[in-house]
């Protein structure tokens, strides 16, 4: 039989569990300090004479956002999926439809001629 001591596990659990929330507590301060970095770099980047500027930090910060141009990539292209679903339905709609009212229009004048001339022929 296998005996399963509770305490041992118990105090592995815990002990895996505050490492976690170290790790965890770690990688928040590291954001922080990134957020920091970045608006550290992009005042100092302000303060430089415009000769400077395009080349001073062009590199990391274009390194550092490269998740924000995929996620403005994303966007854009989603914008654009819809901007091309929408010409569709402008096109569908202008030519379409108005064939279709056309040829209502004549299916109902010819119903109403058919109708007078009924009333026509039996009075």
């Amino acid at each position: 039989m296998i005996r399963i001591d509770l305490a041992k596990l118990n105090y592995k659990f815990k002990s895996i569990q505050e490492q976690y929330i170290k790790v965890y507590e770690e990688y928040i301060k590291l954001l922080k300090l990134e957020q920091q970095v970045t608006l550290d770099a992009v005042r100092s980047e302000m303060q430089i004479p415009g000769a400077q500027r395009s080349n001073y930090l062009a590199k990391p910060y274009y390194e550092n956002n490269k998740l924000r141009t995929k996620e403005i990539l994303i966007v854009v292209y989603i914008l654009a999926v819809h901007f091309c679903f929408l010409v569709l339905y402008w096109i569908w709609t202008n030519l379409i439809l108005k064939q279709l009212m056309k040829k209502i229009k004549e299916h109902n004048s010819q119903m109403f001629k058919k109708i007078t001339l009924e009333d026509e022929i039996e009075v």
